[in-house]
């Protein structure tokens, strides 16, 4: 089984430039592949929920079965209202806190059997971020630095922009 090719993409300057790369992750995402991207924190191993085995693939890609969770990255509050369910508390810290690196771990509207009643989810401050919500995971393996160490077999798209600041798991 050959593995899917790579497609590296610039984060363009301009917004006509801006919506064609999203428009080609979208396809990438719904099309059942991973996406790589930056966020404001690290680059994140993304796929459509919608494709349990785009999921499975983001724990056979990092190289390890992996009991914790993938966080949900939105665009926006409502984003996470799709899937969880969001008290006044919550929304007070995301009004404050999002877009940025503050993960809230809320009730999930509907858990899937055998997995877990709550949900992380995240505004990431990076331009690149875009409405297709989806479950993601940081890029690099296990104690590897994402700038060090790439991963074979990721997926279809990097939408690449500036790099997010270097940080150990």
């Amino acid at each position: 089984m050959s593995r899917p090719k790579a497609e590296v993409v610039r984060w363009p300057e301009d917004i006509e430039g801006r919506y064609a790369v999203v428009e080609r992750a979208v396809q990438v995402l719904h099309g059942g592949g991973l996406l790589v991207y930056p966020t404001d924190t690290v680059y994140g191993l993304g796929a459509d929920p919608a494709f349990p085995q785009s999921i499975r693939r983001i724990f056979e890609v990092k190289g390890r079965p992996d009991e914790r969770a993938i966080i949900w990255l939105v665009a926006s509050v409502d984003g996470g209202r799709s899937v969880c369910f969001v008290d006044e508390r919550a929304e007070r810290l995301a009004e404050v806190f999002w877009p940025g690196a503050l993960t809230l771990v809320l009730p999930r509207r509907v858990p899937p059997e055998g997995e877990l009643l709550t949900l992380g989810v995240r505004v990431p401050a990076h331009p690149a971020r875009s409405g297709a919500g989806g479950g993601c995971r940081s890029y690099n393996r296990r104690g590897a630095c994402a700038r060090r160490h790439r991963i074979d077999g990721a997926g279809s798209v990097c939408a690449a922009g500036e790099d997010p600041p270097i940080r150990s798991n």
